[in-house]
């Protein structure tokens, strides 16, 4: 494992836990396996694992080292916590208690993890604010990059933006799908797939000028809209529209996108020079 290595720094994470006494396995020994499997998760979907190693070489001083171990710990008692109060017997399962500590009811435990979930889904979406500026060309190279900045919404405040407050990580990847179909749309029939990954780009990388960073709001506007099940508001879309077409020294790829040839002017003008049937 590369971010949390023992038990100190895994409790550094976990409000509340006791101490364990002697003779006793560490709280780090039992989620071992757990942690693994979260770290792992996390350079699945999120970061690589060299790209993470150089995170967690200054994991002292470095916020997005110190969001990644938060989110590891939180995935990984996500895991664990069904059964870290169950021990089997030979006669089958049982639950740990003393004199001192009683089991926690069914309704705290569930609490508990729906927390957890939000405080990993919460240090995710810190993550990839940081991830963009601290190493843009090496992240957003990268696989999870490439999945992020496929959309105007590279955060987790897509499901947020739609009026969820839970599993923000989960309804992100269900949204995803279908935003990108929805983008497709859009950038075939009228701002043009160039244009569309010129705003990707610089959004990601917070680097839109006024413009750019205006029409990336009034896109996203639209795209919400039609995920919230509503008609595609043509005025706005079409205002977009004749902004990128007045203005084609700022938008070269629109100009020269297969899109643009849908807009040229094709009707007939008359002049002295055109021929003409006559009946």
């Amino acid at each position: 494992m590369i971010l949390i290595t023992n038990d100190a720094q895994l409790r550094s994470y976990v409000p509340n836990a006791l101490v364990t006494v002697t003779g006793e396995m560490s709280l780090f020994d039992k989620m071992r396996t757990d942690l693994a499997l979260s770290e792992q998760w996390l350079t699945i979907h999120f970061v690589d694992a060299s790209l993470l190693g150089k995170i967690a070489l200054e994991k002292e001083h470095n916020e997005a080292a110190n969001i990644c171990c938060r989110a590891v710990v939180a995935d990984a008692l996500l895991r664990a916590i069904p059964s870290l109060d169950l021990v089997l017997t030979p006669n089958g399962f049982g639950i740990v208690s003393n004199q001192n500590v009683a089991p926690a009811s069914k309704d705290r435990v569930d609490r508990l993890l729906s927390n957890l979930e939000l405080v990993r889904d919460r240090s995710l979406q810190q993550l990839l604010y940081l991830l963009p500026k601290a190493a843009t060309s090496e992240w957003l190279q990268s696989e999870a990059g490439k999945y992020f900045a496929a959309t105007l919404f590279p955060y987790l405040d897509l499901p947020s933006l739609l009026g969820y407050t839970d599993k923000l990580w989960e309804r992100y990847q269900q949204y995803w799908a279908q935003l990108k179909l929805i983008e497709a749309e859009l950038a075939d029939k009228f701002i043009s797939s160039e244009v569309y990954a010129r705003l990707r780009q610089r959004f990601i990388e917070d680097s839109c000028d006024i413009v750019e960073l205006d029409l990336v709001n009034r896109l996203r506007a639209i795209e919400l809209a039609l995920l919230k099940g509503k008609p595609l508001d043509m005025q706005a879309l079409h205002a977009i529209v004749t902004y990128i077409r007045k203005n084609p020294a700022d938008f070269p790829e629109w100009v020269a996108s297969e899109t643009a040839t849908h807009f040229s002017d094709q009707s007939f003008h008359n002049s002295k020079q055109s021929g003409g049937y006559w009946f």
